[in-house]
């Protein structure tokens, strides 16, 4: 809804006050939250990764696994913006090739028709070309952009369709590595508003698409240059459906709002159109999309893989024993010769054999939507926290990532001398670490929201109804605070309703006796973070303007030490050496003697980087972008 009424109101003050600082400010913000930018002008050069000052990309790992394609034996498929080759030769034991990370999570993959090339919708990322000649080595070799998000792309000899929400369908040409945008008006066929591309999909005379405004759009391409719209079915109050095709129909997977049971409705396509030949109910079931292949349909969603068989267009049959049931949803699946390959929600790859029926032949693991990261500074082992579990890696080898746990809703995660502590959304966990985590300890916590704290040998986590220890102390426990942290040998709350800071030097100190700091605002204390007996907090308002202050027994309260800030809502320090969400970007910052200085960024509107948790090792940022993955850099010096 804020997305929405954001991108109204740039659209009409933009036309009233083109430069003032008002309207830049909601753009700015409109991109950070929702990802469009009403300014952009196309472009042909778009960044690879995210734009970023004084820091070194030193890898990625995970991210949500929404997008798959099939050349042959040759398996693309997206993890986040990452985008992974594999070789299915033998279906049973698929072999990595290679990989390439872009700009943003990637929505869609289609192989060129000699399977060379890959084009990937790359959301806010535009539209990018792989070349995958060598799959071992893919490397990018023309882009696109605009002011929307990429979310389908097609491709017709030397022509390449893009659709995004703002944008609606374009069309490009591609000479060898160069791209030009054609003048194609897609409004004459938007007959009911702008175009809202679900899904689309083509057959040697059509192109076809399906949004929430047009309902299904069946398009002439004769002159591919310009596709003409010649048959219109209006599918109102639904969301986007899902669309496939062959020569002779079109199967629409239409999801109305509320319905449990996901209706399909097949089309005969005749002429210059296309006329409704039957429709079916599959029982219990939401779709994420649809594969033709032959005469059967591969409806993919909620609870697995659906085949019809459409041998007769108006009698469609659901093929129960050729269908493949999963206990997490379908994001993907495309459909070779004998092969075919899938995605899942909960971060798995998958290989299927098609040569009798839809049997299962490999799985992958992954992780998928990453919330949390953290390292052991002692071992250099980096724990990943993603909503498929907990994951393992080295700071050597960051990619080389294995699942060691299992657990669900993770929020936290965060290394102490006594184990791994895990927060989740109903409790604080603490696990011991090793090829395979063994669970130590469950305290109930369901209201508490702060990342758990190690002090004197127990983990705390607080929020607004009080503070819960995974020991046998609980001197905080009916204190409500904004925020907790620590640095081992000391805890700092923050008092919710107070501005100030309270100081514990061990558990035998109550509330009532724990020394106050006062802050250098009136307002409340959005974060805080301890680093060798130094406090670092940040003031202000909430998404707008604040500041980053200093305090410790040196320092004088009316001397803090300050830097403003634009939106900062997490910080964490190490070593004076200060990471600090903000608006549009991550900050890194300095802290020596009485000055705090700006010394490398992190720009996240380009992806757009929804940061979950900010953690820092020495010189390396570990920034958790839920469904982007995990992104580590290194700060230079």
């Amino acid at each position: 809804m804020i997305g929405t009424i954001c991108l109204a109101l740039v659209a009409l003050t933009s036309m009233m006050f083109k430069r003032s600082a008002e309207l830049k400010r909601l753009v700015t913000f409109t991109k950070w939250y929702t990802g469009y930018d009403f300014t952009a002008e196309p472009s042909f050069d778009v960044p690879r990764m995210p734009p970023s000052k004084n820091l070194e990309f030193a890898g990625h790992i995970g991210g949500t696994l929404l997008a798959s394609a099939l050349h042959r034996n040759l398996a693309a498929f997206s993890t986040g913006p990452e985008l992974h080759l594999y070789d299915l030769a033998d279906s049973t034991v698929p072999k990595e090739l290679g990989k390439i990370l872009l700009l943003s999570k990637i929505k869609e993959i289609r192989f060129s028709q000699d399977g060379k090339s890959i084009y990937v919708a790359d959301g806010r990322g535009g539209l990018r070309i792989i070349d995958v000649a060598d799959p071992k080595y893919p490397k990018e070799v023309a882009t696109y952009g605009h002011r929307g998000a990429v979310e389908h792309v097609l491709q017709r000899g030397k022509l390449i369709y893009v659709a995004s929400k703002l944008d609606g369908l374009q069309i490009l040409e591609q000479e060898g590595n160069k791209l030009s945008l054609l003048k194609f008006d897609d409004s004459s066929n938007q007959l009911n508003g702008p175009c809202e591309i679900g899904n689309f999909c083509c057959n040697p005379d059509f192109l076809i698409t399906s949004d929430t405004c047009n309902g299904l759009r069946i398009m002439l391409w004769k002159d591919p240059e310009f596709p003409v719209i010649s048959g219109k079915h209006t599918m109102p109050h639904v969301e986007p459906d899902f669309v496939g095709c062959s020569d002779k129909f079109v199967i629409v997977a239409s999801s109305a709002a509320g319905v449990k049971d996901q209706e399909v409705r097949i089309f005969e396509l005749t002429g210059c159109g296309a006329r409704e030949a039957s429709k079916i109910q599959i029982p219990n079931f939401k779709a994420n999309g649809v594969a033709v292949k032959d005469k059967k349909a591969f409806v993919y969603g909620a609870d697995g893989i659906v085949v019809l068989e459409l041998s007769n267009l108006g009698a469609p049959k659901i093929v129960e024993q050729h269908s493949w049931k999963s206990d997490s949803p379908v994001l993907s699946f495309s459909i070779g010769e004998d092969k075919a390959c899938a995605t899942t929600q909960d971060g798995r790859f998958l290989v299927f054999n098609l040569k009798e029926k839809l049997s299962l032949s490999s799985t992958f693991q992954f992780p998928n939507i990453i919330l949390t990261a953290c390292v052991d500074k002692r071992s250099g082992q980096v724990f990943i926290g993603a909503q498929s579990g907990v994951f393992a890696s080295t700071l050597s080898n960051v990619s080389d990532v294995k699942k060691i746990g299992e657990s669900k809703s993770i929020r936290y995660l965060r290394v102490g001398e006594n184990g791994l502590a895990v927060k989740t959304d109903d409790s604080l966990e603490v696990w011991k670490p090793g090829s395979k985590l063994e669970k130590i300890k469950s305290v109930p916590c369901p209201s508490l929201t702060t990342a758990p704290i190690a002090f004197q040998g127990e983990f705390l986590c607080g929020g607004e109804d009080g503070v819960v220890s995974t020991g046998s102390h609980n001197l905080l426990k009916d204190e409500s605070v904004d925020t907790i942290t620590g640095d081992g040998s000391k805890l700092v709350t923050a008092p919710s309703g107070f501005f100030s800071l309270q100081i514990f030097s061990d558990f035998k100190t109550s509330p009532q006796e724990a020394p106050l700091v006062h802050t250098a605002m009136r307002q409340s204390v959005l974060d805080a973070a301890m680093d060798h007996g130094v406090i670092y907090y940040i003031q202000g308002k909430f998404l707008g303007d604040n500041s980053l202050f200093v305090s410790s027994p040196a320092i004088k309260e009316d001397e803090q030490p300050k830097i403003n800030l634009k939106g900062a809502r997490r910080l964490c320090v190490n070593n004076g050496l200060i990471a600090v969400e903000e608006i549009g970007f991550v900050g890194l910052l300095e802290y020596k003697g009485k000055d705090i200085k700006r010394i490398a960024e992190l720009q996240t509107t380009a992806v757009p980087l929804s940061i979950c948790d900010l953690q820092l090792c020495g010189n390396l940022v570990l920034i958790s972008g839920e469904d982007n993955g995990l992104y580590v850099y290194l700060v230079r010096n």
